[in-house]
């Protein structure tokens, strides 16, 4: 592969923090709520969603720094969402490094909060990375993390360290959808080193106690699809 799909690496193109990459979560809580304002929460609304991901690679090159991606889940939908932005094989903020994960809060155009974990850069071949994203709101609190990821450059990944929670008055998980996810999320640099990103299962778990599971693949991305 002589050349990268992607003519140059993503940049950040949205608003740094209001003050520091680390914004606390009573912070957060100024914020939020004034943005999403309180609604009585249905007596069976999402409080939990979990997707499992699964990345297919062909020929990563950490000499360049390629590929690099994101993924996407949502807290609210409209004009100006809550959502979390995930980095993969490379950091955003406060300036772009190479390999890891950030884990980052987003309002609209706005950066809240963000995580980052420093890994090493992606770097062998036809190699399959899967993890799951696991969203979740429990009264006040909201949480979300990376757990049970598997990959051959990295081993055993998530956890504690991959987390972030916040304290909100947004009442449920009713506005984070798969297919917003799939919408969202890309391959940013060196799509031609990858083969596929994939929503394999979403699990959705509601305040009544039921719970829903999505066995269809949803395909964010595919090397001879695009």
């Amino acid at each position: 592969m002589p050349y990268e799909s992607s003519p140059h690496r993503r940049r950040p193109t949205r608003r740094k923090p209001r003050s520091t990459r680390w914004v606390t979560a009573c912070a957060v809580a100024a914020i939020v709520p004034a943005m999403t304002p309180w609604r009585a929460e249905a007596s069976d609304s999402v409080v939990r969603v979990e997707q499992d991901w699964r990345l297919v690679l062909n020929e990563p090159n950490d000499d360049v720094e390629s590929p690099q991606l994101h993924t996407y889940q949502s807290l609210t939908t409209g004009t100006k969402p809550v959502y979390v932005q995930v980095c993969w094989n490379y950091h955003e903020y406060p300036d772009f490094v190479p390999g890891g994960v950030q884990i980052q809060l987003w309002y609209g155009d706005q950066l809240l909060l963000d995580r980052s974990v420093t890994l090493e850069p992606l770097s062998a071949p036809d190699e399959t990375i899967t993890w799951t994203q696991v969203l979740e709101i429990n009264g006040s609190d909201v949480s979300f993390r990376i757990v049970d990821g598997q990959s051959a450059t990295w081993g055993a990944f998530g956890g504690g360290d991959m987390q972030i929670e916040v304290t909100t008055t947004i009442p449920n998980l009713d506005g984070c959808t798969t297919q917003a996810s799939v919408d969202e999320s890309l391959i940013t640099y060196g799509s031609n080193r990858v083969e596929s990103l994939t929503i394999t299962e979403v699990r959705r778990y509601r305040s009544g106690g039921t719970a829903t599971v999505d066995s269809a693949a949803h395909v964010v991305f595919a090397l001879n699809g695009n």
